[in-house]
C-alpha cells in the first residue's frame, strides 16, 4: 500500500507545502519490480525492472506478507542501485524525516546514502553503513555507533530527522536517540539503496538487506518577520594546538531583508566577534562568515558557540535559532611522532591523481606530522628498490600505505594517520646532512624512549619535490578527464582534473613528494640495534648517497625511518635540504657549534666560531620538522656566546639551524 498526502512533483521546495509517502508494499506482486509500480522509484541510472532494480520479496515481511529485497551479487556491490524520488525536487528549508524498517542478514551488512541533488551522483547529502556485529556508521559526517546497536537478523526501526533549515540532523534506531550533527551538505532529494561491496561496509561477507514500511515526509519552514539564525558552524580538521580556519553561516530566516547582525563564537575561553554591515539577504539566503582569526584547536571534548545578534540593529523574532554548538574533540598528537604515507602510483595510471591529491592535502592539514612519499612505478622516476618493496603491499594502483601497517586507498590517507599519530614512538630520530664530493651523507640520531627487542631496523629515504621532465613517461594519464570520466577532482590548488587532459602532457605536470632513492634498503639495515636496547640509550646512523646530477637539491628532503621487528614503521624524522644547496659549501669554514649546557631546562649558550664579519641566524626546529623560534643576532665575528631561551620549549630533542652568511650547521639541542 502507497499513502500520500501530498505529491510534490514539480513545486520548489521554498513553498510552503507538507508531502508524505509510506510504503509497505502489501498490494503488490512478489516480484513486482518497484520501478515499474511507482513514479518515484526508479533506478541510479533511470532502467526500471531489470537487475538495477529492487523486487517484492516474502522471505521476510515487518507487517504483512511483503517486503523489498537487497543483495549484492558483484564484488563491488549491486548491481541492485535502487533510488526513492523525494517528491522530485530538492527539499531544504524545513524538517525532513525518513523512516524505514530494516532486517540484515546475519554476517551480512546494508547500506544507503542521501543524494543532495536531482541529478544522482552529482552530491552526497551522508552515507549510512551498516555492519554485520549491528553497528552503524553515517559518513562524512553524522554518528558512529558501536556494535550491537541495532539487532542483527531481526527487524528494526532507523530514522532520520533533518531540520533542514536549522542544519540539525538526528539518528533514532528503535526510536532512540543515537546523536544529533550538522551536515555539510544539507539538503536532500533522494535515497539511494544500494548492497555495497562488503569491506566498504566494515564486514567480510555479502551484503543483503530487507526493508518494510518506507516512510518519509516534508514540512516546510514557516518565515517570521525579522530573524536570522546560525545554521553551521564549520572549522577545519585538524590536531590538537593546530590553527584553524572557522566560518559561520548566517542564513535570513525571516521576511524582512537582513543588512547586518554581529557574530560571536566562544570555544576555550577565547572569544572572537565580528560585525558585518552593508549586506542584502533576502528570505532564506545565506552568508558564511569567515573570521579573520584562526582558532588554536585545544585538546579535550570542547564546545564551539556561534551567535547571532544585533540584526539590522536590534533583536530578532526568534531567539531559539541564533545560537549553535559543535565539539571540537581533536587527535592529540605524541610527541615527537611523524606518520609515513607511501603512494604506490605511476604516470600510467589513470586514476592515481586522487594520490598526488590526497598527499598535498595531508601536507596541507597535517604538516609535520605526516610525512608523504610517492613510489612511482613504470615510468621515469622509478626507484627499482623502492617499487619492488612497496609492491610486496599493494594489490593495484593507486594505493595508500600507512607506516606499512595499514594499506588504504590514497583519498583515506587521513583515517589511519589519525591513529598513528596519537602512538607514542619507540624512539625520536633527528636527521641533519652534509655534503662530501658528490655524497650526501645523512645522518640519523636515534633517542630510544622505550626499550625495545628483536630486529628493529632504520632506514633513509631521499624525496624530491616539483620533478619535471620532457619526454612522453612523464606524460600523467587522468582518467578524471571529461573526454574519459565525468569524475570530480581538485587539487588543494583549486585545479579540477575533470578539466584537463587524459594525457595531461608532460610541460603541465609537476611531480611532488617524489621519492628517489632509499638506503641500504626497502627494508632497512638488518640488526641496526643490539638484540636489546633499554630507555635512555641513543645510537646514530649515517647514510651515504650519490648524487644524480638530475636532482634539484633546493627541493629535496631526507627522511629517517625506523621499523620495527614487524616491519612497521614506528616513528619517522624529516629534514628539508633546501640549505644545502651547492656541493662547494663543503669548502666553507667550520663554525664549530657548541651548546651549553645540553641537556638543558631554560637557558642555554651557543658558542660560534665567525671567521668574518657576518650577520648570525638562528633557526629551532622540533622533529616534526615545524619551526619553532628564531632570531636575528646581527653581524658578527669572531668567537662568541650566543644566548638561546628554550624555557618555552617543550620537552624532547630539536635542531638548532645556525646560518651565518652562506655557510649552514646544525647542532642538537635536548630539553628536559
Amino acid at each position: 500500500m502507497k499513502k500520500t498526502l501530498l505529491s510534490i512533483m514539480g513545486i520548489a521546495m521554498a513553498a510552503a507545502i507538507s508531502a508524505q509517502d509510506t510504503y509497505d508494499f502489501d498490494t503488490l506482486s512478489v516480484g513486482d519490480y518497484l520501478g515499474n509500480t511507482y513514479v518515484d522509484w526508479t533506478t541510479w541510472s533511470g532502467t526500471t525492472g531489470g537487475n538495477e532494480d529492487v523486487r517484492v520479496d516474502t522471505n521476510q515481511a515487518y507487517s504483512g506478507n511483503n517486503s523489498i529485497y537487497f543483495s549484492s551479487t558483484s564484488a563491488t556491490g549491486g548491481p541492485q542501485d535502487v533510488l526513492l524520488n523525494f517528491g522530485g525536487g530538492v527539499l531544504q528549508q524545513g524538517t525532513f524525516t525518513f523512516e524505514s524498517m530494516f532486517y540484515v542478514e546475519d554476517d551480512n551488512a546494508g547500506y544507503f546514502n542521501f543524494q543532495g541533488e536531482t541529478t544522482p551522483g552529482n552530491t552526497y547529502a551522508t552515507s549510512c553503513y551498516m555492519d554485520d556485529d549491528g553497528g552503524m556508521l553515517f559518513s562524512p559526517e553524522g554518528p558512529s555507533v558501536s556494535p550491537q546497536a541495532y539487532p542483527v537478523e531481526q527487524w528494526f526501526s532507523l530514522k532520520v530527522v533533518a531540520n533542514l533549515t536549522f542544519n540539525v540532523w538526528e539518528l533514532f534506531i528503535d526510536n532512540v536517540s543515537q546523536g544529533t550533527w550538522q551536515n555539510s551538505v544539507n539538503e536532500i532529494a533522494s535515497i539511494d539503496l544500494y548492497p555495497v561491496n562488503p569491506d566498504n561496509a566494515g564486514s567480510n561477507t555479502n551484503s543483503s538487506y530487507w526493508m518494510d514500511d518506507v516512510s518519509w515526509d516534508f514540512t516546510p519552514y514557516t518565515l517570521l518577520n525579522l530573524n536570522a539564525g546560525v545554521t553551521a558552524v564549520n572549522v577545519g580538521n585538524g590536531l590538537a594546538t593546530q590553527e584553524r580556519p572557522v566560518s559561520v553561516d548566517i542564513m535570513n530566516l525571516g521576511s524582512t531583508v537582513v543588512t547586518s547582525f554581529d557574530v560571536t563564537l566562544d570555544y576555550n575561553g577565547t572569544q572572537l566577534t565580528e560585525n558585518i554591515t552593508g549586506v542584502s539577504m533576502n528570505s532564506f539566503d545565506t552568508y558564511t562568515l569567515a573570521f579573520s582569526q584562526d582558532l588554536v584547536l585545544a585538546a579535550g571534548n570542547n564546545a564551539v558557540v556561534a551567535t547571532v545578534s544585533n540584526v539590522n540593529g536590534s533583536v530578532d523574532d526568534d531567539a531559539s535559532d541564533d545560537s549553535k554548538t559543535i565539539y571540537l574533540d581533536p587527535v592529540v598528537p605524541a610527541a615527537g611522532k611523524l606518520v609515513i604515507g607511501e603512494e604506490a602510483t605511476g604516470t600510467w595510471c589513470g586514476w592515481c591523481p586522487r594520490g598526488a591529491v590526497g598527499l598535498d592535502e595531508m601536507e596541507r592539514d597535517y604538516d609535520g606530522y605526516f610525512q608523504g612519499i610517492a613510489v612511482h612505478n613504470g615510468d621515469p622516476m622509478t626507484h627499482s628498490d623502492y617499487d619492488a618493496g612497496i609492491g610486496g603491499y599493494i594489490s593495484g594502483y593507486p594505493s595508500g600505505v600507512v607506516d606499512r601497517e595499514n594499506v588504504v586507498d590514497p583519498s583515506d590517507f587521513k583515517t589511519p594517520f589519525l591513529q598513528r599519530i596519537a602512538q607514542a614512538p619507540v624512539a625520536l630520530i633527528a636527521p641533519s646532512a652534509s655534503y662530501s664530493g658528490n655524497t650526501l651523507t645523512v645522518t640519523l640520531d636515534v633517542d630510544f624512549q622505550q626499550a625495545i627487542s628483536g630486529d628493529w631496523r632504520m632506514a633513509c629515504i631521499l624525496i624530491e619535490d616539483q620533478v619535471t621532465g620532457t619526454d612522453g613517461g612523464y606524460n600523467q594519464a587522468n582518467y578524471y578527464s571529461s573526454s574519459s570520466n565525468n569524475i570530480s577532482l581538485i587539487g588543494v590548488d583549486g585545479v579540477e582534473w575533470r578539466d584537463l587532459a587524459n594525457p595531461v602532457p608532460a610541460s603541465d605536470m609537476v611531480y611532488r613528494h617524489v621519492a628517489r632513492d632509499i638506503q641500504p634498503s626497502f627494508g632497512g639495515l638488518a640488526n641496526s640495534f643490539p638484540a636489546s636496547v633499554a630507555a635512555g640509550e641513543s645510537y646514530s646512523f649515517d647514510f651515504d648517497f650519490t648524487i644524480d646530477a638530475a636532482w634539484d637539491m633546493t627541493k629535496m628532503k631526507a627522511i629517517g625511518i625506523l621499523i620495527d621487528d614487524a616491519t612497521i614503521i614506528d616513528n619517522a624524522g624529516a629534514m628539508e635540504l633546501w640549505s644545502l644547496t651547492s656541493i662547494e659549501e663543503q669548502n666553507k669554514a667550520s663554525l664549530n657549534p657548541k651548546l651549553y649546557p645540553n641537556p638543558t631546562n631554560g637557558q642555554t649558550l651557543l658558542q660560534l666560531d665567525v671567521v668574518a664579519m657576518q650577520e648570525v641566524n638562528v633557526r629551532i626546529v622540533n622533529l616534526n620538522g615545524q619551526t619553532v623560534l628564531t632570531r636575528n643576532y646581527g653581524e658578527i665575528q669572531g668567537t662568541y656566546l650566543f644566548p638561546i631561551d628554550s624555557k618555552e620549549l617543550s620537552p624532547g630533542i630539536y635542531m638548532i639551524e645556525v646560518t651565518v652568511g652562506n655557510s649552514i650547521e646544525v647542532v642538537k639541542l635536548v630539553k628536559n
